[in-house]
């Protein structure tokens, strides 16, 4: 009696090729093999380990050009946040986290000019690309802005580095959000850990503040697509993934 053998390979065949689809769909859906959760702090934390020496090297050589023109710091913070974004259409999302650091000095008002146009001289002098690598090449030399009020005080954005580097200056009494706050991203709240490294302290009588921040690029992490009805991609996760730094809280 005769038996069909030749349908046997072509079964096997259909059995591995759907097999890889499911296991290409799984994956897809995932981002990777590990959990998005796990792959993205782990990713983080290697960027950490990267950067944050040569960051912090470049952070200690501004303040030090800096102290003989502001002074010594009244306010430093060192902080890590993280965000998803998601691309658009079938493109996995993905989760950026940065390294960064804000340092505030005080400013004397009675003549402010003077003081902030030396600060945006030394500024142009320091270093402002550490970690272009990894940000893309988002880091540039500071260089300074035209002033928003023409003939009038100092204050809003004065200088800049790329996208990555802002000095803020800020007339006596003004308030403003500060680093640590969580925002409504596309995905999730973006999510900061903080380092205080030198306390807040109010400036002087008379004097307003300037706020200079640079960050660097850590991870760019792929978390996946789950798909939604809009032919977008959704994420595994429902918040971000931190790593965990010590000294960061």
């Amino acid at each position: 009696m005769a038996t069909k053998t030749g349908s046997k390979p072509l079964i096997a065949v259909i059995v591995v090729i759907a097999l890889v689809v499911v296991i290409g769909v799984v994956l897809f859906v995932r981002g990777g093999v590990a959990h998005p959760a796990n792959r993205a702090r782990v990713e983080a934390e290697d960027g950490y380990a990267r950067w944050s020496g040569p960051f912090g090297e470049e952070a200690a050589a501004r303040q030090a050009a800096l102290e003989p023109v502001l002074g010594e710091p009244i306010g430093e913070i060192w902080y890590i946040s993280c965000d998803g974004i998601a691309r658009g259409g079938p493109v996995p999302t993905a989760q950026y986290c940065d390294l960064g650091v804000l340092t505030t000095y005080a400013v004397d008002w009675s003549d402010p000019h003077g003081e902030i146009a030396e600060m945006i001289m030394v500024l142009e002098g320091t270093e402002a690309t550490t970690g272009d690598e990894a940000t893309a090449g988002d880091g540039a030399p500071w260089r300074a802005l035209p002033p928003m009020e023409p003939g009038g005080d100092p204050r809003g954005l004065v200088a800049e580095a790329g996208s990555n580097g802002t000095a803020y200056v800020f007339a006596p009494g003004v308030e403003q959000i500060e680093t640590g706050e969580a925002f409504p991203g596309p995905l999730f709240l973006d999510e900061s850990i903080t380092q205080q490294t030198v306390p807040d302290t109010e400036p002087p009588s008379g004097h307003g503040h300037v706020k200079i921040r640079r960050e660097v690029g850590l991870s760019r992490t792929n978390i996946g697509c789950l798909p939604s009805s809009t032919l977008g991609c959704g994420t595994l996760l429902d918040e971000a993934s931190m790593p965990r730094i010590e000294g960061f809280n």
